[in-house]
């Protein structure tokens, strides 16, 4: 159990130094790996619970296997996160079976509470069956959307593309001039 905790926190320790993980979300995640590794004393006064973020109350971790039976997705990392949920890059196990390489997709997993009410639910699935019908190169494919039975998060799965977001970019390179900021758009 020890060296499950060292490999994932060294896990995340990667993910946080390539600007993956915030520093917040770097030392929550650790402190629940830690705290599952090494239980407190139950004799001892419990400590004060932090308050949940939205967007990461779900739990994932890389490694981690989401989705129904006939249709497993393996997270592989934390791409980003926030109010609406968690963007994780995953590889579809079943096309890995079937075709023998990876195909990696990329699952918006919304938390329980978002979609515990069935209108929500309804809305969700309506979005990710819209999104399904839109084809051009600018816009993100969607290719469908499941729920996973063991956390009850509903999630989109959607085509995973490599690049990097607009604060990174900024950081990056400082302010754009118009007609880069109008590429960009």
């Amino acid at each position: 159990m020890m060296q499950t905790a060292i490999d994932k926190l060294r896990e995340l320790r990667a993910l946080h130094e390539d600007g993956l993980l915030s520093r917040q979300e770097f030392d929550s995640r650790k402190n629940a790996i830690l705290d599952a590794a090494y239980p407190a004393d139950s004799s001892a006064d419990p400590p004060p619970a932090a308050p949940v973020r939205a967007g990461t109350e779900i739990g994932l971790m890389a490694t981690q296997e989401v989705g129904p039976v006939n249709r497993r997705y393996r997270l592989e990392r934390l791409i980003a996160q926030g109010g609406m949920g968690e963007v994780w890059q995953a590889t579809d196990l079943a096309t890995h079976a079937e075709l023998g390489h990876s195909a990696q997709v990329a699952l918006k997993i919304l938390p329980p509470r978002l979609t515990e009410n069935s209108l929500h639910a309804k809305l969700l699935i309506e979005e990710a069956a819209r999104a399904r019908q839109l084809a051009h190169q600018h816009i993100v494919r969607v290719y469908d959307w499941a729920q996973d039975p063991a956390t009850g998060s509903y999630f989109i799965i959607m085509e995973c593309l490599d690049g990097e977001d607009l604060d990174t970019l900024l950081a990056r390179v400082g302010r754009l001039d118009p007609a880069r900021a109008l590429e960009v758009l």
